[in-house]
């Protein structure tokens, strides 16, 4: 109780990304002084409530998982209308999911104005293609640098994503605007693409999601972010199995059912000055279990 209070208390926390923009956007057309004030409100709130459910959250092991996947997601909050946005990208679009399914998390980052502004995906049409997202979709959310795709299929998937943006000046939601869209043939990751519009972007984060150079490359990063030591193989066979993240990562270190507990936690390094102290600690004492639902 005492924590949701506290959280209650800071007034950016319950905007939506709309309201956000709006005030963010009606402070940068007035003095520098009142533009700085409200930017700083913006960013004091958002660390204060992260470290707030850092240290006071009864579910320490859900923090630690919106770190991670905060950070495999990530957006720049210093870059212009994000200064706005990030609040509303980890309530909205990353805390929801980090228990759940891949491909929910998967689409609704792809579909936040946080994550189509920072990768410029925003102003991405047919005759003036913008590739940043589309390349780190498939470089650092999904397959990794190694996943077996080539620069074509980075442009390919430029263009499928054409037309996905968000309306900045309503309430900063997703739209697609069929216009921007490059309509044209399209062959991605060896198979044909038609036309579908805004289907060939749901199309794709669908074989992405389920890929096993997904799980592979994912599985890898969950397992060095909580062993960080060797990886550990058959994590992603698990995941694919289980069709949940959260689930894959208990399977090698669960108490009491695993015998690997001492090596996991006594491999677990201390906190560093960047990581959260009370929920190491949790974490060395009772490992994610596996019977976690």
């Amino acid at each position: 109780m005492a924590l949701a209070q506290r959280l209650d208390k800071l007034e950016t926390l319950k905007m939506s990304a709309g309201d956000a923009l709006e005030r963010f956007q009606e402070a940068r057309s007035g003095e520098q002084g009142e533009r700085r004030e409200v930017v700083q409100q913006m960013a004091s709130e958002a660390a204060e409530a992260r470290l707030l459910r850092a240290i006071e959250s009864p579910r320490q092991l859900e923090e630690v998982m919106v770190d991670f996947w905060y950070n495999h997601f990530n957006v720049f909050s210093g870059k212009g209308q994000d200064r706005a946005l990030v609040t509303s990208y980890e309530r909205d679009a990353i805390r929801p999911y980090v228990f759940g399914s891949f491909r929910q998390m998967l689409g609704a980052t792809a579909h936040h104005p946080a994550m189509l502004f920072y990768l410029d995906n925003w102003v991405s049409k047919a005759g003036g293609l913008n590739e940043n997202y589309a390349r780190e979709l498939m470089e650092l959310h999904t397959l990794g640098v190694d996943g077996g795709y080539t620069q074509k299929d980075v442009t390919e998937l430029a263009r499928m994503l054409t037309g996905w943006t968000y309306r900045p000046k309503r309430d900063a939601q997703f739209a697609f605007d069929p216009r921007r869209h490059d309509n044209g043939a399209k062959t991605w990751l060896g198979k044909p693409v038609t036309a579908r519009g805004e289907a060939e972007g749901e199309y794709a984060l669908d074989v992405l999601a389920v890929h096993p150079a997904t799980a592979r490359h994912i599985s890898s990063k969950l397992a060095q972010y909580f062993v960080a030591t060797s990886r550990r193989p058959r994590w992603w066979s698990a995941w694919r199995k289980a069709g949940s993240p959260a689930r894959a990562i208990s399977a090698p270190c669960c108490v009491p059912c695993s015998p690997a507990r001492n090596s996991w936690t006594s491999s677990m390094p201390a906190p560093s000055s960047r990581r959260r102290t009370s929920t190491w600690y949790l974490l060395r004492a009772r490992p994610p279990c596996r019977c976690l639902k």
